[in-house]
């Protein structure tokens, strides 16, 4: 039977995982000046932004890729690596058709003599990421218009009967025990330790349809 060297076996897995790690993931090497000295950046990269290495060399180097407004805060980044540390930045890249994609950055500095020569990093894209976070940001906007102009308390809970999110009606009503946000609904609008007894709000989790009850407010708000 063959003989079978464990630590060459290991080592030739180790070189495949490393080769598909920098292959398929934003890896790069380059100068900490931003210079085009020694510049490398993997496959999936230049595909992705739609690049070619020299593009990137003739085109002066890595900061020209970074987006205009985030190119300080990168600067700054870059700075940190440089002095030794391992740091990680978000920031706006520009692709050569002009997309910009967001990229999450981690960046080491690799050192010699006691001086970062280089720095080698992996970015992840996160695009897709930050556009949910915007459509988010939109929503909660609208929502918050509408609760606005509507001159009824609204309250939302999650399911342990926590309050997430009040309108301006309901602060008003309860402003001595502001802020709500955070509280259980029993706490904030009754002073109670345990839910209503009936709670419509449990009644329509248990139910999964609308449920109504009245429910007095606090003595003295006005709530009824």
């Amino acid at each position: 039977m063959p003989e079978f060297d464990e630590k060459q076996i290991e080592k030739e897995r180790w070189e495949v995982f490393t080769k598909h790690i920098a292959e398929y993931a934003y890896t790069y090497r380059v100068e900490p000046d931003g210079s085009i000295r020694g510049i490398w950046i993997s496959d999936s990269f230049l595909r992705n932004f739609k690049l070619t290495r020299e593009e990137i060399i003739a085109r002066g180097g890595w900061k020209t890729l970074i987006y205009p407004e985030d190119l300080p805060r990168v600067v700054e980044h870059v700075t940190r690596v440089i002095n030794g540390n391992i740091d990680s930045c978000e920031l706006r890249m520009v692709t050569a058709d002009g997309q910009v994609r967001w990229l999450r950055n981690n960046a080491v500095p690799v050192v010699e003599n006691g001086r970062t020569v280089r720095i080698h990093g992996v970015a992840e894209d996160i695009t897709g990421f930050k556009r949910m976070q915007e459509e988010l940001v939109s929503q909660k906007k609208f929502l918050e218009s509408i609760f606005a102009t509507i001159q009824d308390g609204i309250s939302v809970l999650d399911r342990e009967l926590n309050i997430l999110y009040v309108n301006d009606v309901m602060r008003r009503w309860y402003r001595e025990n502001l802020p709500l946000e955070g509280k259980k609904c029993y706490q904030a609008y009754h002073n109670r330790n345990l839910p209503c007894d009936p709670c419509p709000t449990l009644a329509c989790m248990k139910s999964g349809h609308t449920e109504r009850e009245l429910v007095p407010g606090l003595a003295g708000s006005g709530v009824e």
